[in-house]
């Protein structure tokens, strides 16, 4: 089975209550790792129409990596769409992506050469740092 951190920005939102959400968390744990907490400066203008959840993978990652999950939100946002294999999907906000951002009016500093792999249920298997994508990722 696989475990899924239940909250994350936007995702208080689509759930009325918890019983309703995916997984609960446990009872004494009240605070959320730094990398899910939302940053006020994140450069998000609207709420995350299709809510975020991370693997417990997903929210290392960004920890160790230093990727706030506003930067992932933008990144799923704005990025290009690959095909990477599985049915898994990976975003990817490359110079091209960063221009489109801005001339749409968008801010997405400290997001460019992020990528976010998803599973096709939407939930975030893993960040990471990319210079380029590798060649075996399809584009959408």
């Amino acid at each position: 089975m696989r475990s899924v951190v239940w909250l994350a920005v936007g995702v208080e939102r689509a759930f009325s209550s918890e019983a309703d959400m995916p997984h609960t968390p446990h009872p004494r744990s009240r605070r959320l790792p730094a990398a899910l907490q939302y940053e006020e400066d994140s450069g998000l203008q609207e709420p995350c129409t299709v809510p975020l959840l991370y693997t417990r993978h997903a929210v290392q990652r960004m920890q160790q990596r230093g990727i706030s999950a506003g930067k992932v939100q933008i990144v799923v946002r704005d990025g290009r769409e690959y095909h990477v294999g599985d049915g898994r999907l990976a975003f990817h906000l490359n110079r091209r992506a960063v221009v489109r951002a801005r001339t749409a009016g968008r801010r997405v500093e400290g997001a460019q050469d992020i990528s976010v792999i998803l599973t096709a249920d939407g939930i975030v298997v893993t960040v990471q740092h990319m210079d380029r994508v590798p060649k075996m990722w399809r584009a959408a």
